[in-house]
């Protein structure tokens, strides 16, 4: 029943798109993609704490309904849009990239797993991203109906975060001394969703004007800052500071921005301490302060132990890695990944994966805004985009996979990649054509 209703929500999605109602598609597919686990957790009930190392068929069969549904798309379309400009070079790497994940899991410790993963987390993404690139450029030429996609998707994911920490804080006794729980839906708010939506942070403060946007702006911006609390991620916290910093140096208000938000910030945090007594100044001084000098407490940090393991692990399969989503069966202490993007790529994907990591993001960060006063629009959204962007790659560095996060194997992150570089593309596209730029 409940794999019924969730291939029901996904025919929704197929209904709007071939009735070319693009936007409806978009919102629908983010929303479907974030509210997948909590259908895979339906469907399988036995997922929470340790089962997570498990990879079976229930683990995976929502994540391939919704594979099945872009294959469908891409076969049954009648009318086929094509990028007149910059696309040869990223289909020959897209190509590269899944025969280079054909071999990690040929070659793998673990066909089995590593071949589970590489189909919901590397084809499901793929396959997402031709169909974006499907659909007519005038859809993502308009930064206003982007915004409400993205701000939508933002606080659908960041609300079913909050249910499932309620529900899971009631269920388990493993809290931090700050009193706030970091495992079950802790998860969903931990360094994982704070990794994931850094993506689309910055656009909380695009300056695209539409109705009601002010205070929907508002409502994702104090969304945020709750993700932020409740997740208690040091990195998340510091990572985040950079981006708003980046933000303001690139806004013409600067001034705007430290009148108004430090007294907005210091209205929540008063608000928070005496309405839910939430002393968020000393939760977050016992997550940063330890025993010992700074020193101390950055050398006895476990993610050391972990990278100096790692690099004994890659040993011996140097290039193309220990097959994908094989971390947590290759260390000592069983964790799920290697609390770094590029070494847990390493490990699983070897020299060969890394190189293909870096190209992808050269594909980001080379995008070039385009000199014409009406696409003003556009510049910013690349240029909020690449801070996004930063700020992922930055919170990765001490957290998660690029692709499995702690155990999750929805490739929550691949899909947001190629989401930017697929809107990017598309609206490059337009304006390339509408004005005959070379």
């Amino acid at each position: 029943m409940v794999l019924f209703v969730f291939i029901i929500i996904n025919l929704v999605g197929i209904y709007f798109y071939f009735n070319k109602k693009f936007n409806l598609f978009l919102i629908t597919s983010l929303i479907i993609l974030f509210v997948e686990p909590i259908f895979q957790k339906l469907v399988d009930p036995s997922m929470f704490g340790a089962s997570f190392s498990v990879f079976g068929f229930d683990r995976v069969k929502t994540n391939l309904v919704i594979i099945f549904f872009y294959v469908f798309i891409l076969l049954a379309r009648h009318k086929q849009f094509y990028l007149k400009n910059k696309m040869s070079a990223l289909n020959k790497y897209i190509f590269i990239f899944i025969i280079f994940h054909v071999f990690n899991v040929l070659f793998s410790e673990n066909i089995g797993n590593s071949l589970a993963i590489t189909i919901v987390a590397i084809i499901g993404p793929t396959l997402f991203f031709y169909v974006l690139l499907g659909m007519p450029d005038t859809v993502f030429f308009n930064m206003q109906n982007l915004l409400k996609i993205i701000y939508g998707s933002v606080i659908i994911f960041i609300m079913i975060g909050l249910v499932m920490y309620n529900y899971t804080s009631q269920k388990t006794e493993l809290i931090t001394d700050a009193l706030i729980n970091r495992t079950g839906g802790g998860l969903w708010l931990s360094n994982i969703s704070t990794q994931i939506l850094a993506i689309f942070f910055p656009f909380a403060f695009s300056k695209v004007k539409f109705k009601y946007s002010n205070k929907i702006k508002l409502i994702v911006i104090i969304l945020f800052l709750i993700l932020l609390v409740f997740s208690l991620s040091r990195t998340g916290l510091i990572v985040y500071f950079i981006m708003l910093l980046l933000i303001i140096r690139k806004s013409k208000k600067k001034i705007s921005f430290i009148i108004l938000g430090f007294p907005f910030i210091i209205s929540l945090i008063s608000f928070a301490k005496y309405i839910y007594n939430f002393d968020l100044i000393e939760m977050f001084s016992n997550r940063f302060v330890k025993e010992g000098d700074t020193l101390e407490t950055i050398s006895k940090d476990t993610r050391f132990s972990i990278y100096e393991e790692s690099f004994e692990i890659v040993k011996g399969n140097e290039f193309i890695g220990t097959g994908i989503s094989t971390f947590n069966k290759l260390n000592i202490n069983n964790f799920s990944n290697a609390h770094n993007i590029f070494i847990n790529i390493l490990v699983e994907r070897g020299i060969i994966g890394v190189i293909l990591i870096i190209i992808l993001f050269y594909f980001i960060f080379k995008l070039k805004e385009i000199n014409l006063e009406n696409f003003s629009e556009n510049n910013e959204f690349i240029k909020l985009t690449k801070i996004g962007i930063l700020g992922f790659l930055l919170i990765g560095m001490t957290g998660n996979d690029l692709f499995v996060n702690s155990g999750f194997i929805n490739g929550w992150s691949f899909y947001l990649i190629l989401f930017v570089i697929g809107v990017n593309l598309k609206i490059n596209n337009y304006i390339f054509i509408k004005h005959g730029i070379k």
